[in-house]
Parts: C-alpha cells; structure tokens; sequence
C-alpha cells in the first residue's frame, strides 16, 4: 500500500452516543464513518473525566485511546471486561500520532510482583506490520551468547588519557575517564570515505551519531540537546548543579505550551533539555528543533545507526541471517561492530560498585475481615476460570457479557490484600456486600491471636480496622528503620522510599504516615515536573522529610 493510499484509508474519528449504540464521525468533516457493535460501552461516553481517542483504519479496524483519572482505571477495566474488550498496549503510532504523555496504566495487563507497568516509551507493540516469526526466534543459547556480547563490551583497552572539562567541580571516577576517553577518541576519528561517512561530521538532529558509556546517542552541529523522558529533567538539572561550577552552563527546558519563547533562546544556552513527544511533534510540524544546527543531540536510552548497517537488508546479510544459520563468523562480527561502537558496564564490573541489596520478605497475616473478603474473591476467581475452562470453546460475545475477567478477579486478589475494600471498584463491593447480607455467618479459614479453629463468626461481626494490617507492618518497620534519627545530628538520616502501583494505595498509606508523624513527599503522575523537582529536593535535602512515596511508573523514571 502506498503512502497516499494509506492516508486515504485512515481517519481521527469522534465517537457519540446514538440511542444504544455509538456512532463514528470523522473529526476533521464530521462525516459519518460507521457505528461500533453492542459489545461498546456507550456509558462510557458519559464519564465526564473520561476522553476517547479514535483512529479508524478502512475497512474494519478501531484503535480506541482512553484517558481517564487513575482512581477510575480499575472501574473502567471491569466495564470493558464485561463487554469483552479488553485493553491492549498502544503501538508506538499512537503514542506518536495522539502525542501521549500522561502516565500509563493498564487495568487489564497484569503486573507481576516486583515489576512495573511498562512505560509508553518502552512498549515495542507494531500497529499492524508485525515482524514477529517463530522460526527466526532464539533459543536460550542463542540469547545467552548474545547478551554475552554486550556483557562482555568492557573498557579494558581504554586508557583514560582525557582531560576533563575544568568546568567539572566532582572529580570523576576511572571509569568516568574510560568512557572520556573513549568518546574523544571516536569524536576524533575520521574514516573519510564517502561509502562510510564519519559520524563526527557536524549534521541536522535526525542524522548520524554514536553510543556513549551509557547507552546516549550523540550527534553534532553548535550547541547541546538532550532528548528523554518528561519526568527525567528534573534528574538532569539537578545533576548539572551538583557536578558543574555555578555560572559554567546555560541551562533551558524547553517543554509544554510556552516553548515557543524558549526556541528564540536556542543560542543564548549551552544545553537544551526536551522530551521524546515533543521532538516527535516538532518532526511532523519541522519545528525550531529541527531548524536549529546542534553540536551534540543526546537520545536517553536510544539507539545507534550508522551506515551501511541501518538498511535492514544489509543488516541481515551481515548479521541476523549468519546469527540465525549458527555462523561464528555473525557473532563475531556483531562483537566486533558492538566492540567499536558502545561502552558498557554493570555495576558488579567496576571498583566502585554499590553494596549488594538486601532483600527481606515478610509474611503479614490478614484482618479477619479482609481475609473473609480475600476468600470470596479468591472463590469468585476459580470459579470464573473453571467455567471458562467447562464452557470452551463459548460464545464470547454472550460468556464475555455474564463473567468477569479473570485477571480483573486476580487484580481484586492484590488490592485486597494492600488495603482490602478500600482499593476496589464501587460495584466490586456492592457484589461483597449482597452476597455476604445474603449469607447469615462465614467459617473463619484463618485464625489470629486467641481464635481457636471451628470458631465461627458472622460478617457483620467483623471489625474492619483502619490501616491495613499490611500498612501497619510497613509504618511499624519504617518506624523501626529510623528510631534512631535525631533532629540536629550530623549522621545522615535514615530515609525510606515506598512503592504502589495505584495512586489510591499510595493516599492510604500516606495518610497514615502523616497520623503516626511522619513528615513525607510524594510523587506520581498527576504532579507536574516541577512539583516533581521540588519533592526531590526536599526528600534529598531535609533531614526531617524521611519518607518518599512514589508509582512504580514515576519512581522507574531517571
């Protein structure tokens, strides 16, 4: 299909509510485009908090982005759940063409214990030019002489023979100067043959560029760029005040609404810091950005392309295909390009590595009312999963309307046993509450201090306390951690940092932090960056504010 074609095929369309269904316009005519099954939740349309991006593929495809305040995700998962839809990732065209920014958070994707919801910048899902192949997949040995590979790019070879810059006020590490030295020597460097053009060479933003210690990406024209993540600046700016003598650098953000004044500031600053979404909304428009001539462009996390490997066919002639057919000699020239190119190491490799963690798990026996509530959902789940097991295969447009998904049941399963009833969906407890008015008493299946097995109790008896006894584990280890915290002592605080996956958690436990005195921050996505920047500061900087509460989302961030 041709570019034009293409473009013919697609179209940003609205959705309204027309009697029981929902009807497509297009949003640039408002010309009609096509009415979506039963199966769409037309109530959804009605949540004021609620908004829908749509991008219609001819002849039958709808990609559908909803936006919503993060206390509504779990609600809004089960309405779907219950219509079978269920959430998939957005591909990376939507995160571009709609401009997302805003945290993301799946309802439907399951997060296993210890790991993270995926960021936007991270989702890798094709929107529909899968290259997936099952015969091109590697096995674990393959994987394992691969990341050898990379595990393996050390800087032996390199003698740190650089200078720092004397604008440096912290004294750099030796393998701070290995990776100095290291990105002179390829800056200086020039191959002058025009079927391999130096990557040095000063060009536009888009063009050539190479692989620092850390993974950057540079390229270079007159002054600074560096592109990252939204919530990263924070982290940079401060790096910069900390490592670099006051009055040495000229620092602007160039970010949001008001941008546009910034970008007649492009020459009066050593170094601009901006966003992915921004430079991917200044490359449709050709922005300032991308007008601008820059002596280093640095992509956080990024990637490397050069010439002739960035055609693919070239790539796999001389890579992936040997790779594939067992060859050494595809190996070995993947360790040579990654040899020439990146510098990389783990923490364990060098001198100054960090102490190993500490990792410390603890059992927390629930409340008798939560365990009573966990028991229910827990039945609820394993009866949903066996009569989908009995049924199959079903009708899903009629299963999908009459049971609730699985996962959202596993999901209930969690947020249990964080702060039992408190963290679910309003009908979620109405269903708790029906069934157990139904039910004159319940067989206790777990027994504290002073009940005796076969004791049964009603429900309603139940006192259901306040925190969690999962909250109140976690106050009485961090009270425990900083018992020895003095106000005007010149040892350094003890400080904990505290993870939730849902905003809603992290308001609970704040709030009992606060009612057992202790003084915390906070950071999540709903704050802005220089809310962000300001929590940062205090929790880094007063000895008082010992307690950092964070997403796993913007925690992961710098």
């Amino acid at each position: 299909m041709s570019a034009s074609e293409r473009q013919d095929s697609e179209a940003v369309v609205s959705l309204q509510k027309f009697g029981g269904t929902v009807k497509l316009s297009t949003a640039d005519t408002g010309a009609y485009a096509g009415i979506l099954e039963d199966s769409f939740p037309p109530d959804l349309l009605d949540r004021p908090s609620v908004k829908l991006s749509a991008f219609l593929t001819a002849p039958a495809s709808l990609r559908v982005i909803i936006s919503s305040n993060i206390e509504e995700a779990a609600e809004i998962g089960v309405l779907l759940s219950n219509n079978d839809l269920f959430l998939q990732h957005p591909s990376p065209r939507d995160i571009e063409y709609f401009e997302l920014e805003m945290e993301y958070f799946n309802p439907h994707y399951l997060v296993t214990p210890g790991s993270r919801m995926p960021r936007l910048e991270d989702l890798a899902i094709e929107y529909n030019e899968s290259t997936s192949n099952a015969s091109l997949a590697l096995d674990e040995q393959e994987k394992c002489q691969l990341i050898d590979i990379f595990d393996t790019t050390a800087d032996l070879s390199v003698q740190p023979t650089t200078e720092p810059s004397p604008r440096l006020q912290t004294r750099l590490k030796d393998y701070q100067l290995k990776a100095l030295a290291f990105m002179s020597e390829k800056e200086c460097t020039n191959i002058g043959s025009p079927q391999c053009p130096s990557l040095w060479v000063a060009r536009d933003a888009y063009n050539g560029g190479h692989r620092s210690s850390q993974g950057r990406f540079r390229a270079f024209g007159n002054i600074g760029c560096h592109t990252q993540e939204q919530y990263v600046i924070p982290g940079w700016q401060a790096q910069t005040k900390n490592h670099i003598m006051p009055g040495q650098i000229r620092i602007a953000v160039y970010h949001g609404t008001g941008r546009q004044t910034i970008a007649k500031q492009f020459r009066d600053n050593d170094i601009v810091l901006t966003t992915y979404q921004t430079l991917r909304s200044e490359w449709t428009q050709k922005g300032p950005l991308f007008t601008e001539q820059w002596f280093r462009v640095v992509l956080d996390e990024a990637f490397i392309k050069m010439e002739p490997l960035a055609e693919k066919a070239t790539f796999d002639h001389w890579l992936s295909n040997q790779i594939r057919d067992n060859l050494k000699e595809g190996l070995q020239t993947l360790r040579i390009l990654v040899a020439a190119t990146c510098l990389r190491r783990t923490k364990a490799s060098i001198s100054q590595a960090l102490p190993p963690p500490t990792v410390r798990e603890e059992k927390v026996d629930l409340d008798p009312y939560d365990r009573a509530l966990y028991e229910f959902f827990e039945s609820e789940a394993a009866n949903n999963a066996a009569r989908s097991y009995n049924n199959f295969p079903a009708n899903a447009s009629e299963t999908g309307r009459r049971k609730k998904n699985v996962l959202a049941l596993i999901q209930n399963l969690r947020r249990i046993c964080d702060h039992g009833e408190d963290l679910l969906t309003a009908s979620d407890i109405e269903v708790w509450r029906l069934t157990r008015c139904q039910g004159p008493s319940l067989q206790t299946m777990h027994f504290g201090a002073g009940q005796q097995p076969g004791t049964t109790y009603s429900i309603d008896s139940y006192c259901k306390p306040s925190p969690s006894a999962k909250v109140k584990r976690l106050i009485h280890n961090i009270g425990s951690e900083q018992t020895n915290n003095l106000t005007e002592s010149s040892i350094p605080p003890i400080k904990s940092v505290v993870f939730s996956s849902w905003t809603k958690m992290l308001d609970l436990v704040q709030n009992s932090l606060v009612q057992g005195g202790f003084l915390c921050v906070r950071i999540d996505g709903r704050y802005s960056i220089e809310q962000r920047e300001d929590a940062l500061s205090r929790f880094a900087n007063d000895p008082l504010c010992t307690v950092m509460l964070a997403t796993l989302g913007s925690g992961g961030e710098g």
